[in-house]
């Protein structure tokens, strides 16, 4: 009996922890697809962005968002973490 309800608690607090994961990434990923929509599309057009998505790398994503931050009072006043949220968006496309 006691077996069954640890088993059975041990297992709940696994699936909570992947939920609370999933739910996290996800809330993480609209988070930066946001920034891109709110910042990135005031200068350019969503299709010009997908398509720099074949070309770039997560490296060429923060090379571009850091020039890009210098070069625009609409990335100017981005966090750290709505950076790295932009830049964790921008390479998973």
């Amino acid at each position: 009996m006691q077996k069954t309800v640890l088993t059975s608690l041990c297992l709940a607090m696994v699936v909570g922890l992947l939920f609370f994961g999933i739910s996290n990434n996800n809330a993480y990923a609209n988070q930066g697809r946001w920034i891109m929509e709110e910042r990135c599309t005031t200068c350019h057009h969503l299709d010009r962005i997908q398509r720099m998505a074949y070309q770039y790398d997560r490296y060429g994503w923060e090379r571009t968002v850091n020039r890009m931050m210098g070069k625009s009072s609409f990335l100017a006043p981005m966090t750290d973490a709505e950076r790295e949220a932009l830049i964790n968006y921008l390479a998973s496309l």
